[in-house]
């Protein structure tokens, strides 16, 4: 909800009580009566990729759209769609790669042959590289795209909040 991506390592297990003593340990180091608690367990890395704005999409406020989309990983590479568009973040860096600004992104994105489709919420349905985020084409649906593509031979289908399954050629 906060926008931000986080990497946690999934063999990680809590220390004994991190959980129920975490919030005191963190209260009391704020208030200067204790050190700074570690990290929590399992943590990596946090990128923010600007998940929340202001205006309203679909109805719901932006800044409070959290991010809703699962990634999609090739190679060193993570797509994933947020508030303010699609972005491509770079595993080994830890950064953004580049980021594709258009209305709020509930669909989760596809991958086939070097392009990234994904749905978005001013009713296109985008297709750009996955190397740039380079624009190749847009198809105009009308409505809020919030199901994920999926890429079966050269075909894209899609589903729409209009209640209707696209499929584009």
């Amino acid at each position: 909800g906060n926008g931000d991506l986080y990497a946690v390592d999934g063999h990680a297990r809590n220390w004994p009580g991190e959980i129920v003593l975490r919030p005191y340990w963190v209260t009391l180091y704020l208030r200067g009566t204790a050190p700074a608690p570690p990290p929590e367990s399992g943590f990596l890395w946090r990128l923010s990729i600007g998940g929340v704005q202001s205006g309203s999409a679909g109805g719901v406020p932006k800044a409070l759209m959290p991010i809703r989309t699962a990634p999609v990983i090739s190679g060193s590479s993570l797509y994933i769609g947020g508030a303010n568009g699609l972005f491509a973040v770079d595993l080994v860096k830890q950064q953004k790669r580049w980021g594709f600004d258009t209305a709020g992104v509930r669909s989760s994105p596809a991958l086939a042959d070097n392009v990234i489709y994904f749905g978005a919420d001013d009713g296109h349905v985008y297709a750009v590289k996955a190397d740039t985020g380079a624009k190749l084409w847009d198809v105009t649906i009308g409505d809020i795209v919030t199901s994920s593509p999926v890429v079966v031979g050269a075909t894209l289908y899609v589903g729409s909040t209009n209640g209707t399954l696209y499929a584009i050629k």
